[in-house]
């Protein structure tokens, strides 16, 4: 309890637990400054909720669209002819008194008459200086919100942007590898075909020496014919009639040179039996004594394993 004389402390008010019960005085201009203080502390600092801080200031906002219509609610009334006489009489006749200095700051403002024989009305005062200057207050509050949201949702667009252009830079750079890929591929198979087309016109020109293997089974019509040219160290082979190979297999070229067994690689041939192969030996096909070709695992074989198809003597 205070001491007599001393300064009383100010009485909070018991606000409502739901401070949305507080929007319609608020927009009103109704409200206590305590009251209205708690209504900006909630826009300004927010309620711990933000959804329910929202759905605060939607409410304001709604309830002073109300306040600002119910002004042009009452229909429009015809004075009586006779108010202008009364009122230029008094006039006239009787001279306003004067009302005392008064801050209105610090004095609540008395509620008007009603008329003779009718009580004054008793309840809020109305501010309305104050209730302009909180509803300015809450317009900021609301900008405020909306400057949040949209730069969080344009931070949102830039990050999801500088993804997308980095998937578009990374998809452009793979295709941009894959195609010098596939132009080198192409670069080498154009020289290959070169080649080919070089070592097919000198074999028409007849520059270089031929080798025929006959069929070493009976009643095989097993071919091979083989085409060298010394100088650019290539021959070419090209099988006719050969058995068809089974799964896993393929045939294999053996250079003989006495009881020596060089391999000169592998090669397949199509459903009619016929291939092409060209390979490289070590040396000249002078220095070899004869050619033979065997059925083989796919793998290669490090000597025959099986009987030859056919075979030549050099």
């Amino acid at each position: 309890m205070n001491a007599p004389g001393a300064p009383q402390e100010p009485v909070q008010p018991d606000l409502p637990q739901n401070i949305q019960d507080l929007a319609p005085a608020f927009a009103l201009g109704a409200t206590d400054p305590d009251e209205a203080a708690a209504i900006l502390r909630a826009l300004v600092v927010g309620t711990g909720d933000s959804s329910a801080t929202a759905q605060l200031a939607g409410e304001l906002a709604a309830y002073a669209k109300l306040s600002e219509l119910l002004h042009y609610g009452a229909p429009p009334a015809n004075a009586p002819a006779s108010l202008e006489a009364h009122l230029r009489s008094a006039i006239g006749t009787a001279a306003a008194p004067a009302l005392p200095a008064v801050d209105e700051h610090l004095q609540p403002m008395p509620s008007p008459s009603l008329g003779p024989g009718r009580p004054s009305s008793q309840g809020r005062t109305w501010h309305w200086p104050q209730t302009v200057a909180l509803l300015a207050s809450v317009a900021a509050a609301l900008l405020l919100l909306l400057n949040i949201y949209w730069v969080r949702e344009i931070g949102a667009l830039r990050t999801s942007q500088a993804a997308l252009k980095e998937q578009l830079d990374a998809q452009a750079a793979q295709f941009a590898s894959d195609m010098a890929e596939h132009e080198r591929t192409l670069q080498t198979q154009a020289q290959q075909i070169a080649t080919q087309d070089t070592l097919l016109a000198q074999l028409v020109a007849g520059n270089g020496e031929r080798y025929t293997m006959h069929a070493v089974q009976p009643g095989s019509n097993a071919v091979a014919e083989v085409a060298w040219l010394d100088q650019e160290n290539v021959a070419i082979l090209r099988a006719e009639s050969f058995p068809p190979l089974q799964k896993g297999q393929a045939y294999q070229l053996w250079l003989l040179r006495g009881d020596t067994r060089t391999s000169a690689g592998l090669f397949t041939v199509d459903e009619t039996g016929c291939g092409t192969y060209i390979f490289h030996p070590a040396q000249s096909l002078e220095k070899f004594d004869g050619m033979g070709i065997t059925p083989e695992p796919a793998t290669g074989s490090p000597g025959p394993t099986a009987p030859p198809v056919v075979r030549a003597q050099l």
